[in-house]
């Protein structure tokens, strides 16, 4: 099962996503001015119907459904009026209808409170999805002063810090006693900011999620914050389940949760406490005693599987805080993705959670814990199974025996995290206030005069993806010898490599300039773009065009919509105005196979940007498909998967396949000024290669 995950704008024209045909589904959240409202789950009709889970075969209002399945699926666009469709989605969302305009105007954008932010990244060995979300929170766009910290949960396995390394200014914290508690807590002793932002390992965010996160705290009454969590991707039948089971837990408008909500029976109402896969608390809690760290006997990595984020947002409203839920903070997270890891998640949730009200009874002496509450607990699993039974649930019957399963062991799995904590010791309220004392804060509040002062200094460089002003680039790459030797361009060590605010590259900044000046892409009305293996900060730009369909594509890159073999593209022929396709063909061995397809999917009179590095001495490509291992690639072409080394033939390659190459040299058209202003490599050029 695949389910396409799009975000429309009701207010204004409509504009239906292309190109979903090959989904089972599209998952479509309906904005209203730009906040998110409600969601409607459309199937699509031109599939085989026994592919949709049973309680979704047959909608209810049947008519409907086709109606919009025609309207999303359909190659022809359908023929379905844009006052129909609306009215649908609103039907399906529960919207009402009359809060729509006719025009749609952008949200103010948020007021930020003087408070700078520590974002602290907790991993075990999952290296690519670190990769993932540093990818994003790296390129925030935000007022706020703030830092990114990740902690290794294991660095005997040396898979994050290299990771880390590939982003300048993230920092790195080892954190060897196992326990996702025991991570952040290591986090929460490096700290130099305001507020503490808790982000998972599998969860990305919204550009502009930090500042609606950080804007409650204006008011002195808040001690946390809530993110919207949405799915990153619903790619098979665990993703889709894991996302019915908790889609509508604090549905889209904002929330306070404060004395009132805290003082109602505690089930189930402390379900509904929060979660810290995308939160943020007031760093002076943590030296409370009575809120106190993490509980390092819950949480992932524990025995008790889970429990330290519901019992931390129980200790912020016992102490009269108030925890708020604010939906503009957009946060996507990827689900398990095989049935058995679901399954393993909702066992540690259920046994974390009986766990958390087991601390709750015995430490905190919260006489709701009791006989009443426990025979609640029962009636709502029996009602689960029933729901179950009759096809009513999310899942099969065996996920609601787990989730039993993981209630009745968390008292039992408690008692095992406690034996753990007490052999291995753990950090104290008592331990952070001391290194509060002693830290150093990450910024002082700016004021409007210091802010003036800055922006009256002209700095020497300039980022063009990001626009900001910088004292310098940050060096990066490897130094390898073969590199230096053949002087091979937009490889090795380079000055100017990383932005140190957006993180681009170098050849990320080129590829943009020539697009925003060159050929004035960002300027076209309509026009449908392939981006392969995508970068970062390009692809956002690109998405948030609004006369651009942008397809992305990539055999690994978990940035990728489409997973996709370059030389077997799956589109039709002559389908794409733009390609974008920077340093990919020197991994691909049939590389004129990857050109030939680049060139059929492309429009007559289109244009492919198909980028490589290439050496400066060589006159013609050097390739040795005999070299396998990757410590022989390494030595011989400078990078362990790369297959050939490009040399001055190259746009020869290009012409042998059809291509009309133009060669377009930025230090020659703008000179070396501008060339060092954007920390761009002086010898790199941009093939620009069109359809005849």
């Amino acid at each position: 099962m695949r389910v396409a995950i799009r975000e429309i704008e009701l207010c204004g024209p409509l504009e239906l996503p292309p190109n979903l045909q090959e989904f089972d589904g599209v998952r479509v959240y309906c904005k209203i001015q730009g906040a998110i409202k409600g969601f409607a789950t459309i199937w699509n009709s031109y599939k085989a119907i026994d592919q949709l889970p049973p309680q979704f075969r047959y909608p209810a209002d049947f008519g409907s459904w086709l109606l919009l399945s025609q309207a999303f699926f359909s190659s022809q666009g359908a023929g379905v009026d844009n006052g129909t469709i609306k009215a649908l989605l609103c039907a399906q969302a529960g919207i009402n209808p009359e809060s729509l305009s006719d025009s749609y105007n952008p949200p103010p954008p948020p007021e930020v409170p003087p408070l700078s932010a520590s974002i602290v990244i907790p991993t075990y060995d999952a290296p690519d999805s670190v990769r993932l979300v540093l990818q994003h929170a790296t390129r925030l766009k935000t007022q706020i002063p703030h830092e990114i910290i990740v902690v290794d949960n294991h660095p005997v396995s040396g898979l994050i810090k290299p990771i880390v390394e590939e982003f300048p200014g993230v920092r790195y914290v080892a954190e060897p006693r196992q326990g996702e508690a025991y991570a952040r807590n290591a986090g929460l002793m490096a700290v130099r900011g305001d507020i503490l932002v808790t982000l998972d390992s599998d969860v990305v965010v919204a550009e502009d999620w930090l500042d609606y996160l950080i804007e409650p705290f204006s008011d002195s009454q808040v001690g946390s914050v809530m993110s919207l969590v949405l799915p990153y991707e619903i790619e098979g039948i665990s993703q889709f389940y894991a996302e019915e089971m908790r889609a509508r837990r604090f549905g889209f408008d904002s929330q306070r949760l404060g004395t009132a909500f805290f003082n109602q029976p505690i089930f189930p109402a402390v379900e509904r406490c929060g979660n810290t896969s995308a939160a943020a608390f007031r760093l002076s809690l943590f030296a409370e005693f009575r809120i106190g760290l993490f509980e390092p006997a819950l949480g992932a990595g524990m025995p008790s599987g889970g429990g330290a984020d519901t019992y931390l947002f129980y200790h912020v409203l016992a102490a009269g805080k108030v925890s708020v839920f604010e939906p503009r903070a957009r946060a996507y997270h990827k689900h398990r993705s095989t049935m058995a890891r679901l399954g393993k998640q909702l066992i540690a949730h259920e046994s974390g959670y009986t766990a958390m009200l087991t601390l709750a009874a015995s430490r905190d002496k919260d006489t709701r814990v009791n006989r009443k509450m426990i025979e609640g607990m029962a009636r709502f699993q029996w009602r689960r199974i029933k729901r179950n039974l009759a096809g009513q649930e999310p899942g099969p019957l065996y996920l609601s025996l787990l989730r039993i399963w993981g209630n009745l062991s968390g008292p039992l799995k408690l008692w095992q995290s406690q034996q753990r904590v007490t052999a291995q010791g753990a950090y104290t309220s008592a331990d952070f206030a001391a290194y509060l004392a002693q830290r150093e804060p990450l910024s002082e509040p700016a004021s409007l005069s210091s802010f003036d002062e800055a922006a009256s200094k002209t700095k020497p460089y300039l980022c063009p993806l990001c626009g900001n002003e910088l004292e310098k680039f940050v060096p990066g790459g490897r130094n390898i010898p073969v590199i230096t030797e053949l002087q091979i361009v937009a490889m090795g060590v380079r000055p100017h490599r990383n932005c140190p605010i957006c993180y681009s590259t170098d050849k990320e900044r080129l590829l943009y300039l020539y697009l925003r000046d060159k050929v004035q892409l960002f300027e076209v009305k309509k026009l449908r773009l392939l981006h392969f293996a995508p970068e970062p900060n390009l692809q956002q730009i690109l998405m948030n065009q609004g006369g651009i369909y942008y397809f992305s594509a990539d055999l690994r890159s978990s940035l990728a919509e489409y997973k996709m073999d370059i030389t077997a593209i799956t589109f039709k022929d002559n389908f794409f105005d733009f390609i974008i396709c920077s340093h990919v063909l020197e991994h691909v061995i049939d590389d004129r196979k990857a050109m030939s397809e680049l060139l059929r999917v492309l429009k007559p009179g289109g244009t492919a940007l198909l980028q490589v590095p290439i050496s400066l001495v060589l006159d013609k490509t050097y390739e040795d498909f005999s070299l396998i291992s990757p410590s022989d690639r390494e030595r011989v072409f400078g990078q362990d998967d790369h297959v050939r080394i490009y040399a001055r033939d190259y746009q020869e390659r290009l012409e042998e396949v059809g291509f009309k190459v133009q060669v377009y040299r930025f230090c020659q058209e703008n000179g070396p000024e501008l060339t060092h202003k954007y920390g761009l490599i002086s010898q790199e050029n941009v093939y620009a290669c069109t359809k005849p």
